[in-house]
């Protein structure tokens, strides 16, 4: 059984990724320093998705331990579903206002959706959706790579296949310098796919780090990712002036493998040190949800109608962050009288 005072941590750290996410879609520092934007924009906010692609893989494992980790899976597949089509729907008026402002043929913009909801994640400005997609799909993979190998073997497929999806991605770029024979199915992967943020390229290797850390912790040896902290320190301020060199985000993005292991554990290891204790967490866990899931409309409304190209500054931020997080104390508190009621 779960204490769950243990765990209140990750809930204050969930909500401040929440407005992490938001700093990544509205870039608040490009208007002042180009340098400081990369610094958080590969530095620090990067890590958000993946920590809460890792807290699904820790709970996968310590949730429920008696049952089995393939019904769980099923479980979770059919919860996370459920929760992308309910958010496609509420994101379809943005999706239909998509079509008049980038005035696309009807027939094919219908087919560019269909194609972004099923492999892609994310339709006109409904970006933060890719995430409940990826987390669908590293789920399925999950669930039918572990019929066919070790879970040991299966944590390092996921870090060689997201080292493959980074050189994907700088591939992508530059299809015109390429040989054909690699050129040809570089361009039919992104003409598919149109991205390598997916379920297979990242968020499988974040979700088997917090299954990978979660069965450490229940054999005693998380101290032993403690122990790598200098090494991990190093590589953290390596990366940092990488990041700034043109094209040194790729190589940034390989590191961050191995800094979000080592930061993960840090945080489980710091979540039964710090016992943070009352109902005043589990209500920002609600609420961090909520400003994650709703404030792409508030994107689109900065981007779209009041700054337009030039929404990328820290008034669209604060609209951002501040009016999702009304509208996300709101619902919380309607979500809590419904419960009272009942």
């Amino acid at each position: 059984i779960l204490d769950n005072d243990v765990y209140q941590l990750l809930d204050v750290l969930k909500i401040l990724c929440a407005y992490l996410v938001i700093g990544i879609h509205t870039r608040p520092f490009q208007a002042i320093s180009i340098t400081l934007d990369k610094v958080l924009y590969y530095n620090i906010s990067n890590y958000a998705v993946p920590f809460f692609y890792a807290c699904t893989g820790y709970f996968l494992v310590t949730k429920q331990p008696e049952k089995n980790l393939h019904i769980k899976l099923i479980y979770r597949i059919k919860k996370v579903a459920k929760i992308y089509l309910i958010w496609s729907v509420v994101y379809l008026p943005l999706t239909i206002c998509g079509w008049f402002v980038e005035g696309n043929e009807l027939l094919q913009y219908i087919f560019f959706c269909i194609r972004n909801y099923i492999l892609v994640g994310d339709n006109f400005y409904s970006w933060t959706l890719w995430y409940l997609n990826g987390l669908i799909f590293a789920l399925i993979f999950i669930d039918f790579f572990l019929k066919k190998m070790s879970f040991e073997q299966l944590v390092k497929l996921g870090s060689v296949v997201y080292l493959i999806g980074v050189i994907l991605t700088a591939l992508g770029g530059h299809q015109d310098k390429l040989p054909s024979i690699l050129s040809i199915p570089v361009n039919i992967y992104f003409s598919i796919f149109a991205t390598t943020r997916n379920g297979l390229f990242q968020s499988l290797a974040f979700i088997l780090i917090g299954m990978y850390i979660a069965n450490k912790e229940k054999s005693g040896e998380l101290k032993e990712i403690l122990h790598k902290g200098k090494v991990l320190i190093l590589i953290y301020m390596i990366k940092i002036p990488v990041s700034l060199v043109g094209g040194g985000q790729y190589l940034s993005q390989m590191l961050d493998l191995p800094i979000s292991y080592g930061l993960f554990g840090l945080i489980i290891y710091e979540c039964h040190r710090i016992k943070l204790k009352g109902c005043f967490y589990k209500k920002l866990r609600n609420i961090s949800e909520m400003i994650y899931f709703i404030h792409m409309y508030l994107i689109a409304l900065c981007a779209v109608v009041l700054y337009k190209e030039n929404y990328c500054n820290f008034k669209s931020f604060f609209i951002c962050a501040g009016i999702s997080t009304l509208i996300a104390i709101v619902f919380s508190f309607i979500k809590e009288r419904k419960i009272c009621n009942q």
